[in-house]
């Protein structure tokens, strides 16, 4: 694995890049309050057949926060700085991480060449909205404490199958949060999904994107990616079985096995 920075506007994404292939890379943008350690046991799998990079979304892992607005279209953004430098590439996003890899496709770049959300949406309900800001507000005001308890009740709710060393896992993903800072700013930028959707953009989109989902996601369900593929002109779903929303941690060779079948 090789570790590295990309500058991309006014902060320096940091990397892990897994593999050295021809071809478009694949960029990897994981979801809220993780970091690109995430997608380690993918980015494994997926080492005899793609270039992978993981990045760190702003405000998390070892990304700076920067000078961050809490919106969708600056973390698009990031993500359209780091493909400048590193070229053609095939956007992989999941959760939160998804919603902005959308959002950065219907820029029209033509450096990216696909893109795959995972367990993702392009709208947040009101309900959905509300506790991504009641979250944020929290965190602004009480720091490390409240970005723990947010994370450690999203893992507690929606991890359906842990592998047996989760609970040392779990552990250190709540640790890698910091002071919380880019946990806010990402449900920041997902409650503004709720009144400015990127549904309706989504048909600026000209490149072709997969959906999975898993089969027991209650987090993001399959009725989020059939409004994302009804708005586009190619896309389709794939189902992940007996996986929740963090399919990444639950099935890591299913995720990356379905990852790799995408490929046109």
């Amino acid at each position: 694995m090789e570790q590295g920075v990309v500058p991309a506007g006014d902060i320096d994404i940091h990397y892990r890049k897994v593999g050295d292939h021809g071809g478009p890379a694949w960029v990897l943008v994981h979801g809220i309050g993780e970091d690109g350690s995430s997608w380690a046991e993918v980015q494994d799998l997926l080492r005899p057949h793609v270039t992978s990079y993981a990045i760190d979304v702003r405000g998390h892992g070892r990304s700076p926060l920067g000078a961050a607005d809490g919106s969708l279209a600056q973390l698009a953004g990031d993500v359209l700085g780091f493909v400048e430098a590193v070229g053609p590439s095939v956007l992989v996003g999941f959760s939160m991480g998804g919603a902005v890899v959308l959002s950065a496709a219907t820029s029209g770049d033509p450096l990216v060449r696909r893109a795959v959300g995972l367990g993702t949406s392009s709208v947040v309900g009101r309900r959905a909205a509300e506790s991504f800001l009641a979250d944020a507000t929290a965190i602004e005001a009480k720091g490390a404490a409240a970005a723990r308890e947010a994370a450690g009740r999203l893992l507690t709710a929606a991890v359906h199958h842990p592998p047996r060393d989760w609970a040392a896992r779990r552990a250190a993903r709540l640790d890698a949060l910091g002071d919380g800072a880019g946990y806010a700013n990402g449900a920041r930028a997902m409650a503004s999904m709720a009144p400015a959707p990127i549904t309706p953009a989504l048909g600026d989109i000209t490149v072709p994107v997969d959906l999975l989902v898993g089969e027991e996601d209650d987090v993001c369900p399959r009725k989020a990616a059939e409004i994302i593929v009804e708005a586009l002109p190619d896309a389709r779903i794939r189902d992940l079985p007996g996986v929740g929303h963090f399919a990444a941690v639950e099935d890591p060779r299913g995720l990356a096995d379905a990852l790799l079948a995408t490929r046109r």
